[in-house]
């Protein structure tokens, strides 16, 4: 089992049988579009083992056929189960709001060490 697919499966259970509308769809493929490697690799893992916990498919077989590209794999949205779908607009949430506090974070550290940087300056 892989544990951030469980513990999103469970923060979601309340709205399981909730579909995103047209526009939440579009919304979410760009928010995906925005996300680092990292959140594309845990959205993949995401996929696979919802297809092979939930859906019991074929371990070979790559989940929900996706078009193979360059950079990896591309999935249509409207291959994907709904189920599914809450449970990686949920990840994408969670992970664009993580990236947006790192980076606010960094931006302080940054600025504190600007600023030093010029009292240094100065006072030499």
């Amino acid at each position: 089992m892989f544990p951030l697919f469980q513990a999103l499966y469970k923060e979601t259970d309340t709205i399981k049988d909730q579909i995103l509308s047209y526009e939440e769809r579009l919304v979410l493929m760009d928010q995906i579009k925005s996300l680092d490697k990292d959140g594309h690799e845990y959205l993949y893992a995401l996929i696979r083992n919802y297809q092979l916990e939930i859906d019991q498919g074929d371990f070979d077989e790559l989940p929900y056929d996706p078009k193979v590209n360059k950079t990896g794999y591309k999935f249509e949205m409207k291959k994907l189960p709904d189920r599914l779908l809450i449970i990686l607009k949920h990840f994408v949430d969670l992970h664009l709001k993580k990236l947006m506090e790192e980076r606010a974070r960094n931006n302080f550290f940054h600025d504190i060490n600007k600023h030093e940087n010029k009292s240094l300056e100065s006072s030499i």
